[in-house]
């Protein structure tokens, strides 16, 4: 009978996180959006749903899908093995957002979170006007915590207005919205280019709704554009009055749209100037006005040309052009594949502006159609090299399917595919270690897919954008690889790749001291006997006492355990197993038992009253303690069988044998001796 390996998702469905959201008074909030994220190495598990009518939610979680192009590059994600810290956010309308509240989420069963009240939010409503009281759109609206100065007449070169917590712009109809504002004293802004500036101080949450009246105001604003005509987002834009001190500047970001503004000012001629990342401007001699002002950021090296079918000779306008910075020939094997999205360019030109000095090469990608990639192209700080022209040849795709060795049903899905050049994993195999095999090239020399896709439904994918040459097809699914090899002819399509993957074992390690007592906390590394490479395969113990790896290739791993504190120097011998296809392979761990220890520490027969003393086991690291008014000491977690105790002050040593019962608890005299 064929049989059904257990899926990760599988098992993640069957970690189940339910809780309820209210409000303050304990009154059901519904719709509510709740979002689930695990923090660090479990970054990619994530649950979200919505509460219903009785504020309830429910949701499993999942495993957010992986980037196909840097999948070799990544830790492979297996099960939530053991407990996880994860982040909880809830938002919503009319309350205050819950935003990474800490979490605790235990696998494979349903996890019952502690209720959340919500607070109600601060809703501020208001219009914005002119001075003839005419509704102002696209005003700035900015709210303020902690307000500092309410005065229009106060100096916008030293005035304080508070942190800024939150800001908008109003509608058509001159109004805005804060549905998230906090409570207590703030301080609300507006500004508009051509009406001026208002000021309201206020108390939230607000019993109704605030009127902004703009004052007429000396301002400069206007927009910020690259060389091709386009807005520039998050650039950094300042003002400068001639006849103030260097440090005396307004500082503004640009909007989505590249736009900026300064309002109020005192009359005066200033220095406007823009910058982003490496590049800036400064416009001398502006003086405030009624109309925008237009700055052009200086574009610095450029790059331009045309795109062409290469067979019949005409543009190709929807495609995707990127430039990538390099220092030599090698570098061309590392360039990513996954270069942005598609750019519509009329005629099959493109311009790349805001590159910097150095040595670049440009590719193309476009839907049906090869990679391409340019010759080295030298920059300069103000070179504009044109007339870099591309001539696309027709992609030969490459099919197939990705399904489970005989005796096994159904297609695998979702899983990444990629292809890699061959002539590049040679260019940098002879600077890998000796006897490399090719898929640990992969991501230790930083290697790059000239393609890649995910798995559909039906298990099947499609490579595209691949040329003539010599590749190597690899699926990976957790611990496994699925690799084949395929050569494309010149016009010629290749054979279908089948791409199958063995069954995925697991183990199943059950941790207990010698008094059959599960121990948390105790890790092992895996390592394949045929020095496969498998780094990152580990799991730790749960409270339970148990060890669940899932997704392994069928062979034989050898485990090694480890362990913080005490345990690290009597830590077991690394273990074989041998993992079965589709099967589970179990054994246990078992270390020693440890004790909790009453000590009488005593001198030449007199109680060592607080004073510091250290136990040690063996070769495991000291236990430090220090003794009571009595002389006693306790210490917990102390491995069983011969200890010393030792005590040390001003030069001088003592130390005492002792030997230690395998009981829970033990109470003994220690009478130190001292030391030559």
């Amino acid at each position: 009978m064929a049989q059904t390996p257990v899926s990760s998702d599988a098992i993640l469905d069957a970690t189940i996180v339910e809780g309820a959201v209210t409000d303050e008074s304990g009154k059901p909030v519904s719709g509510a959006r709740i979002r689930i994220e695990g923090n660090g190495q479990l970054s990619r598990f994530f649950g979200q749903a919505a509460s219903s009518v009785d504020g309830q939610y429910s949701t499993s979680l999942k495993v957010r899908a992986c980037d196909p192009y840097t999948a070799h590059l990544d830790r492979p994600v297996s099960t939530l093995a053991q407990d996880g810290s994860f982040r909880l956010s809830v938002v919503a309308e009319g309350y205050v957002p819950v935003r990474d509240f800490a979490v605790t989420i235990k696998p494979r069963q349903t996890n019952f979170l502690a209720r959340l009240a919500l607070k109600a939010a601060a809703i501020l409503r208001g219009t914005v006007v002119d001075s003839a009281n005419i509704p102002v759109e696209d005003a700035i609206v900015r709210l303020f915590r902690d307000p500092k100065t309410i005065s229009s007449s106060a100096d916008r070169f030293t005035r304080k207005l508070g942190q800024e917590v939150m800001s908008v712009r109003s509608g058509p109809d001159g109004r805005f919205l804060f549905d998230e504002a906090p409570e207590g004293e703030a301080l609300l802004v507006a500004e508009a280019p051509t009406s001026g500036e208002a000021f309201a101080l206020l108390t939230l949450p607000a019993s109704k709704e605030v009127s902004m009246s703009l004052q007429p105001g000396a301002a400069i604003f206007g927009v910020l554009l690259d060389g091709l005509g386009n807005g520039v987002r998050r650039a950094q834009v300042t003002l400068r009055l001639r006849d103030r001190p260097p440090l005396a500047i307004l500082r503004a970001k640009t909007d989505d749209r590249g736009r900026f503004g300064f309002f109020n000012l005192e009359s005066g001629v200033y220095e406007l100037s823009a910058s982003f990342l490496f590049f800036s401007t400064v416009l001398n001699d502006v003086t405030p006005s009624v109309e925008p002002v237009t700055i052009t950021l200086d574009e610095g090296a450029s790059i331009s040309g045309r795109v062409f079918d290469g067979a019949s000779g005409a543009p190709v306008e929807n495609f995707a052009v990127s430039a990538f910075p390099i220092r030599d020939e090698r570098d061309i094997n590392t360039l990513a594949a996954n270069d942005g999205p598609p750019h519509f360019w009329p005629g099959g030109g493109f311009r790349l502006p805001l590159l910097m000095k150095g040595n670049y090469i440009v590719r193309v990608r476009a839907d049906g159609y090869q990679c391409a990639d340019s010759r080295i192209i030298q920059l300069s700080t103000t070179t504009h090299t044109e007339g870099v022209v591309f001539k696309l040849q027709r992609d030969t795709p490459v099919t197939g399917s990705i399904a489970y060795a005989q005796g096994l049903d159904g297609p695998i899905t979702s899983i990444p595919v990629q292809a890699f050049e061959m002539r590049k994993i040679r260019a940098v195999a002879a600077a890998a270690t000796a006897g490399s095999s090719v898929t640990e090239l992969l991501p230790t020399q930083n290697l790059r897919p000239a393609s890649a896709c995910i798995s559909d439904l039906d298990g099947r994918f499609e490579l595209r954008g691949l040329g003539p040459g010599e590749y190597l097809i690899v699926a990976r699914q957790e611990y496994q690889l699925a690799e084949s090899f395929v050569t494309i002819e010149s016009n010629e399509a290749p054979d279908r790749v089948d791409l199958v993957f063995a069954a995925p074992g697991a183990l199943r390690i059950h941790v207990l001291d010698t008094r059959t007592l599960p121990l948390s906390g105790v890790g092992v590394y895996l390592a394949r006997c045929d020095g496969a490479d498998i780094s990152g395969i580990s799991g730790t113990s749960d409270h339970n006492g148990m060890i669940e790896i899932d997704g392994l290739s069928p062979g034989e791993y050898v485990v090694k355990p480890t362990a913080a504190g005490v345990l690290d120097g009597v830590i077991n011998s690394p273990h074989r197993v041998i993992v079965a296809a589709g099967r589970n392979a179990e054994f246990e761990i078992v270390l020693p038992a440890l004790v909790e220890l009453h000590l009488l520490v005593l001198v030449d027969g007199v109680p060592l009253a607080t004073e510091s003393v250290s136990l040690r086991h063996g070769t495991s690291a000291s236990q430090k303690g220090r003794t009571d008014e009595t002389g006693a000491a306790n210490f917990k977690g102390v491995i069983p069988g011969a200890v010393r105790l030792t005590y040390e002050k001003a030069g001088k040593k003592w130390e005492a044998s002792l030997d230690i019962p395998n009981d829970p608890l033990q109470s003994l005299n220690a009478d130190l001796q001292p030391m030559d």
